[in-house]
């Protein structure tokens, strides 16, 4: 791993270390917002592969298997749920519970947790990182700023 992949990997920690710990909840805001500035620099989803804490707690708890790997019925429905239940969630607690920053706080670490699980569960059942590659609501948006920007670029 190079140094400033490093470097990012360290602040997404620390963040999260002031999200748990000094119950900070705005630093999943913080999260994101570096998530999107680096794949803005970058061009690519580079946070989903080097510095994310799900995708590097999924990639240490993965164990293959020797069985065939599993496709759900409707991954792009699967997506869609997911992207609109988690952002829908995230914006109401903030609009909701601003003011009440306890409230707010575990309702964002419940959130945190429940991606985790999901994600583990995704990829014990169907593969490596499904989550990170098919169902991960902040990804979406970064799939989404990478097509963005190479759409831009080729147009131009």
């Amino acid at each position: 791993m190079n140094k400033s992949v490093q470097q990012a990997v360290f602040f997404c920690w620390l963040v999260l270390f002031s999200l748990f710990f000094l119950k900070l909840w705005y630093t999943i805001l913080w999260v994101i917002l570096f998530a999107l500035v680096m794949t803005f620099v970058q061009k690519k989803r580079s946070y989903c592969a080097h510095v994310c804490p799900i995708g590097y707690i999924q990639d240490r708890m993965y164990r293959p298997r020797n069985s065939e790997e599993r496709k759900p019925a409707n991954p792009s429905l699967l997506k869609k749920i997911i992207f609109l239940v988690f952002w829908l969630y995230l914006l109401l607690n903030i609009a909701l519970f601003s003011n009440q920053t306890g409230i707010l706080w575990l309702n964002l670490l419940q959130l945190m947790v429940f991606s985790l699980l999901t994600a583990l569960l995704l990829q014990h059942f169907y593969r490596k990182r499904y989550w990170c590659s098919h169902a991960c609501p902040v990804g979406s948006v970064l799939t989404g700023v990478v097509k963005f920007q190479h759409r831009r670029s080729s147009g131009n």
